[in-house]
């Protein structure tokens, strides 16, 4: 396995473990929990989403700028940042 296998495994679980406090913040509403908890569980979430973002942003640059890459990697890294560029982009 290369770098690029790596990322993608980090990147999945990362985004698994934002999926589940997504879903656990709409369990908790439809609970009726109060405000203090939702605030303090979307302000994970978010912080999860940058964090992933950063992170995954961080190793697609490294990646397409070093050099140091096959085709196929550098064409998985533009895909990458192309598609973290477009989740923050798109309307809500």
């Amino acid at each position: 396995m290369n770098f690029a296998h790596y990322i993608l495994i980090a990147t999945i679980i990362l985004l698994a473990i934002v999926s589940y406090l997504r879903l656990h913040t709409r369990y908790m509403r439809d609970l009726g929990a109060d405000g203090a908890e939702m605030i303090a569980h979307s302000g994970i979430a978010i912080l999860m989403q940058c964090l992933i973002s950063l992170v995954v942003l961080g190793c697609t640059l490294y990646i397409i700028l070093s050099g140091h890459y096959d085709d196929g990697s550098q064409k998985w890294a533009f895909g990458a940042a192309g598609s973290i560029i477009g989740y923050w982009l798109k309307t809500s």
